[in-house]
């Protein structure tokens, strides 16, 4: 019985769907999906600006009323231009820490508890 049946060994090489002899289908898929992913990264994102405009200025105040004290929490959120304007005007250097910054903030929050 042995005899009849054929060796399987030396029948034809089996070879995927997407590669030929030589690979190149697989290498060119491969190749056009990284040059696309290459491609969509160089693609420049809008970039992302004050979500009210360029100009605006938000005032949030928030108000907590406990037994012993009433804080008020006041945030001022200016947007890119309005910021720029207030740095040329006051001269302070916006960097976290500097100096001038407190020379900014302490009589700001003198006039807006007023």
């Amino acid at each position: 019985m042995a005899k009849n049946r054929k060796d399987r060994s030396q029948g034809p090489e089996v070879r995927s769907r997407n590669e030929d002899s030589s690979g190149s289908p697989l290498l060119a898929s491969r190749f056009s999906l990284l040059t696309s992913a290459f491609v969509l990264l160089l693609v420049p994102r809008p970039g992302s600006a004050h979500p009210m405009g360029n100009f605006s200025i938000s005032h949030y105040a928030g108000i907590r009323i406990e037994r012993d004290f009433v804080e008020l929490d006041y945030f001022i959120d200016m947007a890119e231009i309005p910021t720029f304007q207030e740095i040329q005007r006051t001269g302070i250097v916006p960097k976290v820490g500097d100096p001038s910054l407190m020379g900014y903030l302490e009589p700001k929050a003198e006039t807006l508890k007023a």
